[in-house]
């Protein structure tokens, strides 16, 4: 049985898949920090391992190429530099770590949010990790707890079912497959997903979940997944002769990790 099936069926299983979407998934996860250029074919290589008709990622490549997403030079494309900038202010909160005992925490009153990380907890009321944002009237802390009924009302039902897809999909891959295509494809697929989730969802802490939450953890059991499937996906890109970055392998160390 192919390792990914359960991963492949989720991932079209939610209506209308947005090939543009997981095109730019993979040029930020795997593409960037291995010289940023890569071919139309090799685009179909990646995402017709996910089931993508090789129509469908041409049509996704001219659109993007077309809305200045991308840039095509000598036969390869490359994030524009709207696209660079545009997922440049969506990675911190993609490959943020876990956030651990002991981190601070600013609550703010403000009609909107006060940094891209915070999250509504009532009506003019933020939450979020650090103790960056200058707003009028603010509290910063290192104690967060919350009651039963207040954990329920912050996983909304969407945000719950998101969970739920996630942890499914982070079953399928507890076994890093050895095949390199497949690895990075479900490197893909994961990231993609978790990229959704992240950029519609709070950024929910474990101490503000409630108990029967899909995951209790979700950005440590992200982290934990992640990192097996880089190493066979690299390999992938070896053999499509990607340029190995001095920094590469650093790059992809500090995804999910806290600064040392």
């Amino acid at each position: 049985m192919d390792p990914l099936a359960p991963v492949i069926a989720a991932l079209h299983a939610e209506g209308r898949l947005r090939v543009w979407s997981l095109v730019i998934t993979l040029f930020g996860d795997s593409i960037l920090h291995r010289g940023g250029a890569v071919t139309s074919a090799q685009v179909q290589t990646v995402l017709g391992r996910l089931g993508v008709d090789a129509g469908a990622v041409r049509t996704a490549l001219s659109r993007l190429a077309r809305d200045g997403w991308l840039d095509r030079r000598e036969g390869r494309y490359r994030l524009s530099d709207k696209g660079t900038a545009e997922f440049a202010t969506a990675l911190g909160r993609v490959y943020a770590p876990p956030v651990q005992g002991g981190n601070l925490w600013t609550m703010a009153v403000a009609e909107s949010a006060p940094v891209p990380e915070a999250f509504q907890i009532a009506p003019m009321t933020w939450l979020w990790p650090g103790a960056r944002g200058q707003v009028g009237l603010s509290l910063t802390g290192q104690d967060l707890s919350a009651s039963s009924d207040m954990r329920q009302a912050l996983l909304t039902p969407e945000h719950r079912a998101a969970l739920g897809s996630l942890a499914a999909d982070l079953a399928a891959v507890s076994t890093p497959p050895d095949d390199p295509l497949t690895a990075i494809a479900a490197r893909t697929a994961l990231i993609h997903r978790w990229r959704r989730l992240v950029l519609r969802f709070a950024d929910l802490p474990p101490d503000l979940l409630p108990s029967d939450a899909p995951l209790a953890a979700p950005r440590a059991a992200m982290a934990e997944a992640y990192h097996p499937l880089c190493a066979p996906s690299e390999r992938w890109l070896d053999t499509e002769g990607f340029p190995t970055a001095p920094d590469a392998a650093q790059t992809l160390a500090r995804r999910f990790q806290t600064p040392e």
